[in-house]
């Protein structure tokens, strides 16, 4: 009996999953879906912008960091050339907004804070920090209309309207949630299933083609993502994508009528975890810019690979998981089912997945994190 080359079964192996996501992409997202997917191989293989298996506690394999760029560079490329022709697949193309969302730069700027990281040019966490709220502090006050106009809690009739007390909250709820979506990033899918939820919401109520670009680009990232492994959102595509999560929700606020606890049930995965970890650093008394593995992802992740699952379906799983359960779910809920948008019912939707979060983590996290 012959025995199989590993290698050339390797190979074979990675063949069939490349030429199933060229299938797949193309039916997807067209031509848009191909530009990604060659943007996404091309940068996956560069020596440049490799993050090691062991940085995230999860990943079993050195990993490309710069997906995020291969999404944006490509949405927006696909973008402009949509403008002049008119692309094959894009539903009611005639009747689509097609201006920018105005606020790009600002999502653009924190995300080269990032770049510099992904690109191995180590600056440190206070800089990074403090540079995260140089630009959101600028931006928010040379286009104040930016900001909500007011936050209207559905809670015991408590609105706030005060300028000042919107301004520091919007800049740290924008910092804030940056790097969160950057401690999401650590899982196969995660922060790109939680990211299509909320620009879901931003397509079905505004019509505009450049949420359908990030949906596509950001589809064709999550297939190439979950099967190989070999590339994440990185320091640019988490910084970007969700500090432009939050400047949408904050333009949807505005613009409709919507109840704040709906972008807070579809972000919530991330807030959760952000709290828990300054919450656990302060307990332990470390810096609270200093990295950790303990999050839910990783124990669930854990708990995978206990139960004889292989080290990357274990981590697209478990990416997958979390992000149906804490954003596809309430999109869900928004898009198709009978909960309207601007329902107090958002506010119990967000503490039962609060309670939900605290169960799992119960459940399946061990004090046993990696600080770094």
């Amino acid at each position: 009996m012959n025995d199989v080359n590993p290698q050339k079964a390797h190979s074979r192996s990675d063949l069939l999953v490349m030429l199933f996501l060229f299938f797949a992409v193309s039916l997807l997202g067209g031509m848009l879906g191909v530009l990604t997917l060659c943007i996404l191989i091309w940068l996956s293989r560069k020596e440049f912008g490799i993050d090691l298996s062991d940085k995230h506690g999860i990943s079993h394999r050195n990993s490309s960091r710069l997906g995020g760029l291969a999404v944006f560079v490509s949405a927006y490329l696909y973008y402009l050339v949509s403008l002049t022709i008119e692309p094959i697949g894009v539903p009611q193309y005639g009747y689509l907004h097609r201006a920018l969302l105005g606020y790009e730069w600002i999502a653009i700027l924190i995300g080269c804070v990032g770049l510099f990281e992904d690109l191995n040019r180590d600056i440190s966490p206070l800089i990074r920090l403090f540079l995260l709220f140089l630009v959101a502090t600028l931006g928010f006050a040379l286009f104040p209309l930016y900001l909500p106009k007011e936050i209207d809690f559905g809670v015991y009739f408590l609105v706030i309207e005060n300028p000042i007390l919107i301004g520091l909250g919007s800049v740290v709820l924008l910092v804030g949630f940056t790097n969160a979506g950057n401690i999401a990033d650590g899982a196969n899918g995660l922060l790109a299933v939680i990211l299509l939820s909320i620009f879901g919401v931003g397509f079905a109520l505004t019509k505009n083609l450049i949420y359908w670009t990030l949906i596509l680009s950001l589809l064709t990232f999550l297939l190439f993502n979950i099967m190989t492994g070999r590339i994440f959102l990185g320091d640019f595509g988490s910084y970007s994508f969700s500090s432009l999560a939050v400047l949408c929700s904050f333009d949807l606020y505005n613009s409709y009528s919507l109840s704040i606890w709906l972008f807070a049930s579809i972000l919530s995965y991330p807030c959760f975890e952000i709290v828990y970890s300054v919450l656990y650093r302060l307990v332990k008394n470390v810096e609270v810019y200093v990295a950790d593995n303990n999050h839910l992802h990783n124990g669930l992740n854990r708990y995978f690979l206990e139960k004889g699952f292989g080290p990357l379906l274990s981590n697209s799983l478990t990416g997958v998981l979390i992000a149906a359960f804490f954003s596809v779910v309430p999109f869900l809920l928004a898009i198709i089912f009978p909960m309207t948008m601007d329902s107090s019912l958002w506010f119990f939707c967000f503490v039962l997945l609060c309670c939900s979060y605290i169960f799992l983590r119960l459940l399946l996290c061990r004090d046993n994190s990696t600080l770094a």
